[in-house]
């Protein structure tokens, strides 16, 4: 697994998550545990990251690029 892209908060990575999941892309969110504990906007204290598969790295980028992100 690749990061493709890092977010300030794990709504928004979630958001990209399930658009590339809904185009066939293998990915992951992996964010700080505090993300879980304190999920409330803004009380994370760190990124979020999203991971695809290696493979589809260029895939991911390309519907990133097209739907602005």
């Amino acid at each position: 697994m690749t990061i493709l892209a890092q977010y300030g908060n794990m709504r928004d990575a979630s958001i990209v998550e399930g658009m590339l999941r809904a185009n066939g892309i293998r990915c992951r969110v992996i964010g700080n545990a505090l993300d879980s504990i304190f999920p409330a906007p803004g009380a994370g204290t760190g990124p979020v990251d999203l991971y695809v598969d290696s493979s589809q790295l260029q895939e991911a980028q390309k519907l990133l690029d097209e739907h602005g992100e």
